[in-house]
């Protein structure tokens, strides 16, 4: 049976979308970024997350505080953060996974 609208996860492409772009920054591989690990289990010092809340506002257009990846401290609590905030498509800028 396909998947209905109800049953799409609408956070996946952002949650996908702040994979590769962590991925990128520690140059691993996509796969080796697990959705669900802390953000320090990751490697993600204040520099990666620095760059990560930056790429995140040029890309989807959402302003998010630093203090929001403590209180969403993996990369699916991010998306749905930021699907809360507002982000759904990404602005008209490239995606760094094309680059």
């Amino acid at each position: 049976m396909p998947d209905s609208p109800e049953n799409i996860d609408p956070t996946g492409p952002i949650a996908q979308w702040c994979q590769e772009h962590v991925a990128d920054i520690l140059e691993q591989p996509v796969a080796e970024i697990d959705l669900d690990a802390d953000f320090d289990r990751l490697g993600v010092d204040s520099a990666v997350a620095v760059s990560l809340l930056i790429a995140v506002e040029d890309h989807y257009g959402v302003d998010v505080a630093p203090e929001a990846l403590f209180e969403n401290p993996t990369l699916n609590a991010l998306a749905a953060y930021l699907h809360d905030q507002g982000a759904r498509e990404p602005l008209a800028s490239p995606d760094l996974a094309q680059r």
